[in-house]
C-alpha cells in the first residue's frame, strides 16, 4: 500500500475536522473530495494496484466520526439504520454475497470479470471464481451504506440545509470551471496542472471525436466527468425551482447544463434526456410546478442557446454537419458499434445469472455489467432488487407534495432537491454501471435527503 500526496491531504484535513468539528463538517469535506474523481489517495498493491479515491478515504474517517460517542453521533446511529433500512440490507447483503456466492457457484458460470486483464477478445469470458474484485466491491458497498448513515446523522444539525446548499453550489461551480479550463486550455501548460490530479490507476483518456474536444476536467474520461456533473446539476436546478437561494443555484445549474452537452458523452445525453422526460411527466401530474419563472427561464435559455448555435453554424457551415455526425455516432450508431455490442453482452450476463441461479445471484464483484440494473440482478438477486427499489421509493417519497414543487418548509425543499439528485445518480448507472454499488455520492445525497425530510 502506498499513500499519495492527496491521501496525506485527506488525512490532514479530515483528521483535523474529526477532533475539532462535527459530522456535518466532515460530510462537507467528503462531498468536496468527490471532485477529485481521477485521483488516488492510496494505491493498494496487494489488491492488484486498486486505487482508493480521496473521497473514499475521507468517508472512512467520517464513518469513524459518527460511531464515536458524543452528542448527535453514536446515539443517532440506530435511528439512522432504521431510516435507511432498505439500503442497509442491500449493501450488507451485497457485501456478504461478494464473499459467499462466488465460492458456492465457482466454476459453474463463465463471466466477464470486473478486471478483464488477460481476456483476448471483446466477448471473451473466464470461469467464475473468487477474486480481489469481490473484496473491493464489498468494501465499496459498505462504504455506500456508511455514507448514507453518516449523512443522515450529519444533517440533523439545524444549520445542515444551508451548509448543504452552499456545498452543492461550490461543487457545481468548481466542476464546471475545471471543465471549461479543460475545454479551452487543452494543449497549454495548464493541462499539466489537470494531469497532476489524474494519478489513479484508471484508464485516463483525452478523447476527441471528429475534431470536437471532449471534456475530462480532472476525471479519467468524459463519461465520468458527465456522470459526476449530472446529480449536482439536478440538485442545483431543483433547488432553484424551489426558490432556495435562486441566484446561486440558478447560476450553478446554468453552468453545468451546457457542459453536460459539450462533454459529448452518450451516457450524459441519454441520462439528461431521461431526466427531462421525467421532469415533464411530473409537470403533467402537478401543473403547479410550471410557475412563470420556470417558463420564462426555460424559454429564455432555449432561445439564447438556439441563437448561439445558429450563429455559430452560420459562420461555419461545415461545423453544423460535423456536430450532427458526432451526435449520430454517440446515439443512433452507438448500439450498432463494437462498443455497443460489447456493453449489451455485459448487461445480458446479469439477466442470465439471475435466471440461472433462481434469483440468488453470483455475488457482488463477480462480473462486469454495463447497467447497474442487471448488475444488481445478477449479483444480489431478488433480495438486492427488492431492497434497492424499496430504498429508491423511500427517498423519492412519491406521495409527498414537496417531491414535486416548493413547500413552506426549507428543510423539506432542500431534502426534496437532494432526493432528485440521488435519483439522477442512478440514471447514468442504468446505461454504464459496471457493478451493483450505487456509490458514496448516491449514499450521501440519499441519506441527507432522508435525514432532512424525516425530521
Amino acid at each position: 500500500m502506498s499513500l499519495s500526496i492527496f491521501g496525506l491531504a485527506v488525512l490532514a484535513v479530515c483528521g483535523y475536522l474529526l477532533f475539532t468539528r462535527g459530522p456535518l463538517s466532515l460530510l462537507v469535506a467528503v462531498m468536496l473530495f468527490t471532485l477529485m474523481g481521477g485521483s488516488a489517495a492510496m494505491i493498494l498493491t496487494s489488491l492488484g494496484g486498486a486505487s482508493v479515491r480521496p473521497s473514499l478515504l475521507a468517508m472512512v474517517i467520517l464513518s469513524a466520526a459518527v460511531c464515536l460517542p458524543g452528542a448527535r453521533r453514536a446515539a443517532l446511529l440506530p435511528t439512522a439504520i432504521v431510516q435507511n433500512f432498505p439500503l442497509v440490507v442491500f449493501c450488507a447483503y451485497g457485501a456478504l454475497s461478494a464473499f459467499l456466492l462466488p465460492l458456492i457457484f465457482a466454476g459453474d458460470f463463465r463471466v466477464v470479470p470486473m478486471n478483464p486483464r488477460g481476456l483476448t477478445s471483446r466477448f471473451d469470458t473466464a470461469l467464475l471464481h473468487f477474486t480481489n474484485q469481490n473484496i473491493t466491491t464489498a468494501f465499496y458497498m459498505l462504504a455506500t451504506m456508511m455514507a448514507a448513515l453518516s449523512a443522515w446523522i450529519a444533517v440533523q444539525q439545524p444549520s445542515a440545509p444551508r451548509v448543504l446548499v452552499m456545498t452543492i453550489v461550490a461543487i457545481a461551480v468548481t466542476h464546471a470551471g475545471l471543465g471549461v479550463a479543460d475545454l479551452f486550455l487543452s494543449g497549454t501548460p495548464f493541462e499539466a496542472f489537470l494531469e497532476f490530479f489524474r494519478n489513479a490507476n484508471y484508464a485516463q483518456h483525452n478523447q476527441a471525436i471528429d475534431g470536437f474536444t471532449r471534456i475530462n476536467g480532472i476525471f479519467p474520461e468524459p463519461s465520468a466527468y458527465a456522470a459526476f456533473a449530472l446529480p449536482w446539476f439536478v440538485c442545483s436546478f431543483e433547488l432553484w425551482l424551489r426558490d432556495v437561494w435562486p441566484r446561486a443555484t440558478g447560476v450553478s445549474a446554468a453552468m453545468l447544463l451546457p457542459l453536460l452537452v459539450l462533454s459529448l458523452s452518450s451516457t450524459a445525453l441519454v441520462s439528461l434526456a431521461a431526466y427531462v422526460f421525467i421532469f415533464l411527466l411530473r409537470g403533467v401530474l402537478q401543473p403547479a410546478m410550471f410557475r412563470p419563472k420556470l417558463i420564462v427561464a426555460a424559454a429564455g435559455g432555449s432561445i439564447a442557446g438556439l441563437l448561439a448555435v445558429l450563429t455559430l453554424f452560420m459562420t461555419n457551415p461545415d461545423l453544423a454537419q460535423s456536430f450532427l455526425d458526432v451526435i449520430r455516432k454517440l446515439t443512433v450508431e452507438k448500439s450498432a458499434s463494437d462498443s455497443g455490442e460489447q456493453r449489451l453482452f455485459w448487461a445480458l450476463q446479469g439477466i442470465d445469472f439471475f435466471m440461472s441461479t433462481w434469483g440468488i445471484g453470483i455475488g457482488a464483484g463477480s462480473f462486469r455489467s454495463s447497467s447497474i440494473a442487471t448488475a444488481i440482478m445478477g449479483s444480489t438477486g431478488v433480495i438486492g432488487v427488492v431492497t434497492f427499489v424499496w430504498f429508491l421509493v423511500s427517498v423519492l417519497k412519491p406521495f409527498a407534495m414537496s417531491t414535486y414543487h416548493a413547500v413552506e418548509d426549507f428543510r423539506s425543499n432542500v431534502g426534496s432537491a437532494l432526493a432528485w439528485g440521488a435519483f439522477s445518480v442512478f440514471l447514468p448507472a442504468l446505461v454504464s454501471g459496471a457493478s451493483p454499488d450505487p456509490g458514496i455520492i448516491f449514499g450521501m445525497i440519499s441519506g441527507a435527503s432522508l435525514g432532512l425530510r424525516s425530521s
